[in-house]
Order: structure tokens, then sequence, then C-alpha cells
């Protein structure tokens, strides 16, 4: 009982866990939320960009980056948000909740993978240590098959397919439509926005 206690304190320890929160005081932090939640408005508002059917967005991008700043379960809550206040400002269509959770649940991958990573506390000889390779690749892969084809391509499958079969409708949306080629090129910008990442953090933890 008590190992499982102690299990389940350093798992809510590492999803709360915030690089950017750590140490601020309640204003503060209450602060530093609104501005991620306006910044994931903003993404799902304006940050797209269409060649024919292809899509391109940021935000996967833009959700990753929050949860590591903001850690995993207050980036869940502002994505969610983020992508809820974004609909209704620029409606398209019904809304759907479960988008707002596959955006919420990219966040939490992020900062439960990545936010200690980020959060350099060591001298480390790389810009990308074995243990940030890993991890960003852990997070590309959970909100790959989790978010972006579990709930998201399940949600317009359901909605959208128009007789399509599952996979038949994967191929056209991932392949024709473009959202592999989007997926990838977020998450080629996530390995590479790491260092930028750090030097953030390392210019607000004393403000």
């Amino acid at each position: 009982m008590f190992v499982a206690k102690e299990k389940f304190n350093r798992f809510f320890q590492k999803l709360f866990h915030s690089p950017l929160l750590k140490g601020k005081s309640v204003s503060r932090k209450i602060a530093y939320l609104g501005l991620m939640t306006a910044f994931a408005v903003v993404a799902n508002t304006f940050f797209e960009v269409k060649l024919g059917e292809i899509q391109f967005s940021l935000t996967i991008l833009v959700g990753a980056f929050i949860g590591i700043l903001v850690g995993g379960g207050y980036g869940f809550v502002v994505s969610f948000l983020g992508d809820m206040i974004g609909f209704f400002l620029h409606p398209f269509g019904a809304y759907l909740p479960m988008l707002g959770v596959s955006a919420g649940l990219t966040s939490s991958f992020a900062g439960f993978l990545l936010s200690y990573a980020v959060d350099k506390t060591e001298n480390e000889p790389t810009v990308y240590p074995l243990k940030t390779v890993l991890a960003v690749i852990g997070v590309c892969l959970s909100c790959f098959f989790v978010c972006t084809v579990g709930i998201t391509h399940t949600t317009f499958f359901y909605l959208y397919a128009n007789g399509r079969s599952y996979w038949a409708y994967f191929a056209y949306r991932f392949f024709l439509q473009g959202q592999f080629y989007n997926c990838i090129f977020n998450y080629a910008l996530l390995f590479l926005g790491v260092p930028l990442l750090r030097k953030l953090l390392e210019k607000l933890k004393n403000r």
C-alpha cells in the first residue's frame, strides 16, 4: 500500500512538474497560465496554412511547448480551453470536444515526458543528450498514435468517412490531405525547438 502511494505521488509530481511555474507565487502562476491559454487560442485560430488539400498548422507544436513549460496537468487544461475558445472565436462546423481532449493530451504527454529533460539542472555535454532525444521520440509516438490517430482521426472517421473503411479514410486524411506531413513538420520543429525552450526557461526562471 505504501509503495503504491509512493508511486502515485511520484507520478502526480511528474505530471504537474513545471520548470516555468516552479517557485512562482499563485498570482504569477495564474498570469502565466492565462498567457499560455491565449497563446493556445491564437495557435488554434490563426496558425494554419493550406496548400490545396494539404493543411499545415502548428497546434501540435504549440500544445507540446505549453505542456513542457507549465506541466502535463496544467497543459491539458490550457490546451483544452485554447481549442474550445479558439473554435468559438473562429467556428467551423460543429464543436467537437474530443479534439480538445486530443490537444490536451498532446500537452500532457509533452509535459510528462519532456519537462524534466528540458528543465536543465546539470551541465550536460551536448545540446541533445540521449534522455532528451528519447523523450522527444516518446512524445512524438504517443501524440501520433493516441492523439492524432486514436482520438482525432477516429472522431473524424465516425463523422465524415462517408462509407469509407477506417483505413481507407486514414490513407485519405493522412496522405492525400497531408495530416502525416503536418505531423512530421511539427515533430521536427519540436526537436529543433528544445534548445530555444531551454534558453527561454533560463530567462524566465528568475522573473
